[in-house]
């Protein structure tokens, strides 16, 4: 048991003849076996994927629980946009300069750790500096292959 955390990314796809997704789009119905299920009148999909996965990162956690569900943590999924991920990685990045420079009360005021059932240590230590990384990792790389109306959601469980 313990907090898990999970930033799924989706995307719209059309099938649409003309449009640029097309092939995206027959890829995936027929890896999928989807054949005639899928309408022709309006050949389209979201495709979902998870593209961020912490594990008892609480600081990251009530990050996303203040920030973006008005502090409601009851294991909902939780929309993010990109600016808020924008947001949360320069964040991070501040938080893991200052950590890296010696300055733990810093670093640990702009993302806090925090407690709860099974969320692991709140100690600004190497666990936490490893977070930091893992969040500026993924989210990078999260940021910078989203398409326009790629769409974000945050969802945490323990």
């Amino acid at each position: 048991m313990g907090l898990d955390q999970y930033l799924s990314k989706r995307e719209y796809v059309s099938g649409f003849s003309l449009s640029q997704e097309k092939a995206k789009y027959d890829a995936i119905v027929e890896i999928m076996g989807w054949g005639d299920d899928v309408t022709q009148d309006s050949p389209s999909m979201y495709v979902s994927a998870t593209v961020a996965y912490w594990r008892k990162a609480n600081a990251i956690h009530a990050w996303f629980v203040r920030e973006c569900a008005d502090g409601v943590d009851e294991c909902q999924p939780i929309p993010v946009s990109q600016e808020k991920l924008e947001e949360l990685l320069a964040i991070a990045n501040k938080a893991a300069k200052d950590y890296d420079e010696g300055r733990l009360g810093e670093a640990a005021s702009i993302l806090v750790p925090t407690s709860g059932c099974f969320f692991g240590s709140t100690e600004v230590d190497e666990w936490f500096r490893a977070d930091l990384g893992l969040t500026i990792s993924q989210i990078s790389k999260a940021l910078s292959n989203a398409g326009e109306y790629a769409e974000f959601t945050y969802q945490a469980s323990w």
